[in-house]
């Protein structure tokens, strides 16, 4: 998701006086890249801790070393006639029982949360005290409740379902060894260490496919497979090696497995600017001036991998210029980008706005849209949240939606039930709220994301948004953060566009609101507090109307206290 982006920051880095270091333990064809950077390539392929990686099958886990590339066998747990499920679970006890940690990835956020769940009822490990007694001090939430019940058994599960305190307390557990058997999702694949004695991996993730707007089950790649399985061996941990195991139910699955994974390569580096919208990127280049005139810009893009190894192969010079071309005329077309002296061409104030903000121009001209039809009319929150949550950078995959969720229609009838003056502008809440027709299925999730942060810039609590809209609190504070950076940047468009201040500061309260779960009376004092002061805390305040600073000032400690709120606090206000 991030390609086309880092290889124009890449390609940037390469033509500057910078000295660059990149480290990588899962690059395919490195040499080719290497060339690409004029870089020499320094491999040590020796771990410091073995690693064992293999498949399992009948109880026998036949299994390659990293180190020292030699093949054998050890018995484990065998379950005949049970499912792949079973004999990982019957392998993870007792693996667990003989003191050893259990890290297991699996595809799905339920199959992790469910996992740990089904572990806890079979293996009475000794509870993770610390984590317990940290868990107790977060407000309530679904995962938190799964949690203080699984890690009563030393099992937890990790996923981006969780808030980020859970996702801290958890993983700070297992790295101390209070956890013995952590089911995760691809969330733990690169960026943590955290050392496991065993890894088993699901060889299947789900991928989103944006032109039918569902999902699909494909393999996991080579490189995700040895970043999983990289989990085992690590260095420090005081095991003399580690196991990243596969688990087969047929003959047939244990050589498709070893086949593809134990012996396979990994796949190389693909270029993917080559394959994304090029206006978005042309923008950028000319609002930081790097590249001001057409000639430069196809002199810089063709030095990108997707240019020198794409371009180049499919197309002759004439035509990726006329590729760089048309991607300016898109960007002029849309008010980004105007012609300027000796052939040169800038960016407009709106285009300036786009680039500094990092959407998309597609985004940006729903956005400026709304703006115009909006500015001097009367709207409501969920006007601005739905129309950001419409927009291409604005629809959130990870945010469920269900087959029986969607059925009912439910979502569109509560947002005709919600309160809002009449709308005389063609914007997306008038046209889905008079729809006569079920939404389609990316619209009914943008509703659903509309919903649940209305409720919660209205003070309510995680759990109230877990129960009332079906979703988990780590799905409503990314999407919180993802639509704040949308309204923010309808902010920075209206500003450019010249809108009236008043209008703008609103945007930016709402933006501001999103970000923090708050309604508008407590963001001052937010500003004030952090991070001392929760949420829950400050709509307290709100609810008592204790938020201003005189309130604050003039009652006693001990009133305050019973909201949470500290003395230096009051102090600093």
């Amino acid at each position: 998701d991030r390609g086309g982006t880092v290889e124009v920051l890449l390609t940037r880095i390469v033509q500057s006086p910078c000295r660059l270091i990149g480290l990588s333990a899962v690059l395919g064809e490195a040499d080719k890249l290497a060339k690409w950077m004029r870089a020499d390539v320094v491999k040590y392929e020796r771990r410091p801790v073995e690693l064992r990686y293999g498949v399992l099958h009948a109880g026998t886990f036949r299994y390659r070393t990293y180190n020292e590339y030699s093949e054998g066998e050890e018995t484990l747990v065998d379950v005949p006639g049970e499912s792949p499920w079973e004999t990982l679970t019957q392998n993870v006890c007792q693996f667990a029982e003989a003191g050893e940690s259990c890290l297991v990835f699996v595809k799905a956020k339920h199959e992790a949360r469910r996992g740990a769940e089904l572990r806890a009822r079979r293996y009475a490990g000794p509870a993770a005290s610390n984590a317990l007694a940290a868990l107790a001090d977060l407000e309530d939430t679904c995962a938190r409740e799964t949690l203080l019940v699984s890690l009563e058994s030393g099992i937890a599960f990790h996923s981006t379902d969780l808030t980020p305190d859970e996702r801290r307390i958890v993983e700070e557990a297992f790295r101390a060894g209070e956890i013995r058997v952590l089911v995760s999702t691809s969330t733990l694949a690169v960026g943590l260490n955290l050392p496991a004695r065993n890894v088993f991996i699901t060889a299947e993730k789900w991928c989103y496919d944006r032109r039918f707007g569902m999902p699909w089950k494909a393999p996991i790649l080579r490189g995700e497979y040895e970043s999983m399985g990289g989990r085992a061996g690590r260095y420090g941990a005081g095991h003399e090696y580690g196991r990243s195991i596969l688990i087969a139910a047929t003959p047939f699955d244990q050589e498709t497995l070893w086949r593809r994974y134990i012996e396979g390569a990994r796949e190389p580096i693909e270029p993917r600017l080559a394959k994304e919208p090029l206006e978005n990127y042309v923008l950028r280049l000319v609002a930081s001036r790097f590249c001001t005139k057409e000639d430069e810009l196809i002199e810089f893009l063709e030095s990108t991998p997707s240019g020198e190894w794409v371009w180049h192969e499919l197309y002759t010079p004439e035509e990726v210029g006329v590729r760089v071309r048309a991607a300016v005329n898109r960007a002029m077309d849309a008010g980004a980008l105007a012609p300027a002296e000796d052939g040169r061409v800038e960016a407009t104030p709106f285009g300036q706005a786009i680039a500094s903000k990092g959407i998309a121009l597609g985004t940006a001209r729903e956005l400026e849209r709304w703006i115009c039809d909006s500015e001097t009319r009367v709207w409501c929150d969920v006007d601005l949240l739905l129309a950001a949550a419409l927009t291409p950078d604005g629809r959130m995959y990870n945010v469920s939606l269900t087959a029986k969720e969607y059925d009912t229609g439910d979502y569109p009838r509560r947002l005709r039930a919600v309160e809002c003056d009449e709308i005389s502008a063609d914007v997306p809440l008038k046209r889905l709220r008079n729809s006569t027709v079920t939404p389609f299925f990316e619209e009914v999730r943008a509703i659903k994301i509309a919903l649940f942060l209305k409720d919660w810039i209205e003070h309510a609590s995680l759990r109230e948004l877990e129960e009332e809209h079906h979703t988990m609190t780590g799905q409503v504070l990314s999407a919180s953060e993802q639509i704040a950076w949308i309204v923010d940047a309808a902010a920075g468009i209206a500003q450019a566009r010249g809108c009236a201040d008043g209008f703008v500061k609103r945007l930016r309260m709402l933006s501001e609101r999103v970000q923090r779960g708050l309604r508008a009376e407590a963001v001052p004092l937010a500003r004030l507090g952090e991070p001392g002061i929760s949420r829950g805390a400050l709509a307290a305040l709100v609810t008592a109307c204790l938020h201003t600073p005189r309130a604050l000032a003039y009652n006693p400690s001990v009133v305050l206290g019973r909201l949470y709120v500290s003395l230096e606090l009051v102090d600093h206000v």
